[in-house]
């Protein structure tokens, strides 16, 4: 066996106040101009508000999508697709929210750095 150091780079930032860093965490990973993917329940509750006056504190530029619901289908990560193509300026995307918002933002980030749609990849 051939032997290998591997480290994964995943963060998880959670908590009571965890939105007030936003900002911050978005500027140190070099965010200038972000998609910002939130279900419509997570824009009634106040957070993407919350989120745009972070981000928009730390000089990031915000293109918001909400359009889609609960289990985000093809048409729903295409449509997020196409605002985020629309912008090419877009340097990253935060999914904020529960599961609907990250699998949109997922599925949207897949297509849009991958090309195609997100059934040409149904089964891989």
């Amino acid at each position: 066996m051939v032997p290998f150091d591997f480290q994964l780079s995943t963060r998880i930032v959670f908590g009571q106040g965890a939105i007030e860093r936003l900002g911050h965490l978005a500027r140190g990973l070099g965010f200038k101009r972000t998609l910002l993917v939130a279900d419509p329940g997570v824009v009634a509750a106040g957070y993407v508000g919350d989120a745009l006056q972070h981000l928009e504190s730390a000089s990031i530029s915000v293109l918001p999508f909400h359009d889609f619901g609960q289990n985000p289908d093809s048409d729903m990560v295409e449509a997020g697709r196409r605002v985020a193509a629309e912008d090419a300026a877009i340097d990253s995307i935060i999914g904020l929210g529960g599961g609907s918002s990250i699998d949109c933002a997922k599925g949207i980030n897949f297509v849009l750095t991958n090309g195609g749609t997100i059934a040409d990849y149904r089964g891989y």
